[in-house]
């Protein structure tokens, strides 16, 4: 059973399932409304980068030439969304999806490969379970010390280096 979880975020009905399906039209509604939302939308996304579901979804930039053989966790993708919101990066919410291949423009990728990967192996996080649970608690333990700053204060910080991830045993790539 499929339990509907919408919020309103800033104007904008922004339904949870969006990023839990494989349907690029959703995934891309996502991630415009949740970073429309801003920071408003963080706490929201950091409760579903547990999820372990895995998903049809690619975050690979058209110009990485990695090969990502693995899907990809729900979980991810949300960490990821918390990623745009704080980047501050612009998302075409007019984007046409008519041939959709990504629900990203080219523009909008922050990351080549669009996965987590481990400091000690530098291998891709793959579908663990444990290593989604400890990005989460990392992710939630940045929101905890940093939830009362502003959304402006939280880019200069993401521009500066100081992300959810840093000096954690993980990072994007």
């Amino acid at each position: 059973m499929f339990i509907k979880i919408i919020v309103m975020v800033q104007d904008c009905e922004c339904d949870l399932n969006l990023i839990r399906n494989d349907d690029l039209l959703d995934n891309r509604q996502a991630v415009v409304c949740f970073c429309k939302g801003g920071k408003h939308s963080i706490e929201i996304l950091l409760s579903e980068i547990s999820n372990p579901k895995i998903s049809e979804f690619d975050l690979q930039s058209p110009f990485s030439s990695y090969y990502l053989l693995e899907k990809q966790m729900t979980g991810i993708f949300a960490a990821y969304i918390v990623e745009l919101i704080l980047s501050g990066k612009k998302i075409d919410d007019s984007f046409d999806l008519k041939y959709p291949v990504s629900f990203l423009k080219e523009d909008e990728y922050l990351y080549l490969v669009g996965m987590i990967f481990c400091k000690k192996n530098h291998q891709p996080i793959g579908h663990s379970r444990k290593k989604m649970r400890e990005i989460s608690k990392i992710y939630l333990d940045w929101w905890l010390v940093n939830k009362d700053k502003s959304l402006i204060e939280l880019r200069e910080q993401w521009s500066k280096g100081f992300r959810p991830l840093t000096g954690s045993e993980y990072y994007w790539r």
